[in-house]
């Protein structure tokens, strides 16, 4: 008879949570991160709604961007993990193309990077490209109720 032993605890710690409306649709705008709820040891989600990050902490960060449009123009975006410490883009990118008829949305494939950090580490989502326009990336515009956009912090424990 084989005998495989379970693990006492998951060797991970997990955070799930929706980002806030950027300051505008414009490239390297802020999407923040919502601070509701988080509590991972030695990550910390500061006022500006960005992740910081205690020197040696290892992390999974996802985001899945929501964009939906009010008008029946064509527009496109990408967010990424941006490196505030180091000045960076970081990890992949997720990217969007909305062309079809107003109040439709798209939801992108989820900005990801996984990442180790040496030193105390500040992080962010920001938009790495955008058309502009009347876009909203937190499901804002009323009679679609899309859901929202959401984002990801697991930690290695």
């Amino acid at each position: 008879m084989s005998y495989f032993p379970e693990a006492n605890a998951s060797p991970f710690t997990h955070h799930f949570g929706y980002y806030g409306t950027p300051a505008s649709n414009a490239v390297n705008q802020r999407l923040p991160l919502s601070s509701s709820g988080f509590s991972l040891a030695g990550c910390a989600i500061n006022a500006g709604g960005q992740l910081v990050l205690d020197a040696g902490v290892c992390v999974m960060l996802q985001l899945a961007l929501l964009m939906e449009r009010n008008d029946s123009n064509t527009y496109t975006a990408s967010a990424r993990w941006y490196d505030v410490t180091a000045g960076a883009f970081v990890g992949a990118s997720a990217s969007n193309v909305l062309a079809s008829f107003a109040g439709d949305y798209l939801r992108a494939p989820c900005a990801r990077v996984v990442l180790r950090a040496a030193t105390s580490t500040t992080l962010e989502c920001r938009l790495s490209a955008t058309s502009g326009g009347n876009v909203s990336f937190t499901g804002a515009f009323p009679a679609t109720y899309h859901g929202r956009g959401w984002f990801s912090v697991t930690r290695c424990v």
